[in-house]
Order: C-alpha cells, then sequence, then structure tokens
C-alpha cells in the first residue's frame, strides 16, 4: 500500500510497455534468488522477497490503469472480468508448483518460474518494440 503512489507515478511517466518490462525482470530475479536454495544466506532470500514485492505493487498498479485505458466503455466489465481470470493461478498455481519441487527439486522448480516472466517479457518487449 505503501510503494503504490510510487508505482504509480512510474506508470504514468514510463508507460505500461516500460513498467510491465521493469516488473517481469524483478520477478526473474526474485525467482533466480530464490532459486539459489538453503545454501543462500538470509540476506539474500529477503533481497528476493523485496524484489517479488516491488515487482507485484508495480504490475497490481499498473494492470488495472492500463485495463482501463484500453478497454472500451461498453467492454470495461468484461476486461476486469478477462483479468480477474489470472486468479485461477492461486487455485493452481500451488498444485503445479508442489508437483515441480517434488519431481524436480526446489532449486529447479525457481529457475523454471525464473524463465515464465523473462520469456513473457520478451514477449512484451519484441511486441511493442515498434510502439514506443
Amino acid at each position: 500500500m505503501v510503494l503504490q503512489p510510487f508505482a504509480l507515478k512510474l506508470f504514468m511517466q514510463f508507460g505500461a510497455a516500460r513498467v510491465f518490462i521493469a516488473s517481469g525482470f524483478l520477478h526473474a530475479a526474485s525467482m533466480f534468488l530464490y532459486g539459489l536454495g538453503p545454501s543462500s544466506s538470509l540476506l539474500v532470500f529477503i533481497g528476493a522477497m523485496c524484489l517479488l514485492s516491488l515487482g507485484e505493487v508495480i504490475l497490481g498498479v499498473g494492470e488495472w490503469i492500463f485495463i482501463d485505458q484500453i478497454a472500451p466503455d461498453k467492454m470495461a466489465s468484461t476486461y476486469f472480468g478477462a483479468v480477474a481470470l489470472g486468479n485461477l493461478g492461486a487455485v493452481t498455481g500451488p498444485i503445479l508448483g508442489g508437483f515441480l519441487m517434488d519431481s524436480i527439486g526446489g532449486q529447479y522448480t525457481f529457475v523454471c518460474l525464473a524463465l515464465l516472466p523473462l520469456i513473457g517479457t520478451g514477449l512484451l518487449f519484441y511486441t511493442t518494440h515498434d510502439m514506443r
């Protein structure tokens, strides 16, 4: 809550694509740090948690503003409903994450989780590269 005004200012100053790309890198960096596993120090864990929290704040604020900007007035509720489908990840994420951790181990799971935002960020960069 404390960081939301800061995130809103970033969003307005740099635009949606750049802020979402930064958020993707923050998410990926935090997952790589978590992937260091038990050999890492408490400071690494706290740093990873801070990076993930900052990425979430930036993404959370920007996501709703971006949807509000792109949605036609008559379709806004449909757009917001579609974004809310992302909450299915709160249900399926722990199940799939537990399966991955059991299958390949914790460190590799977090490396896989770090690759997902990097792929998404790369696609976003590629598709918005000419829009800047």
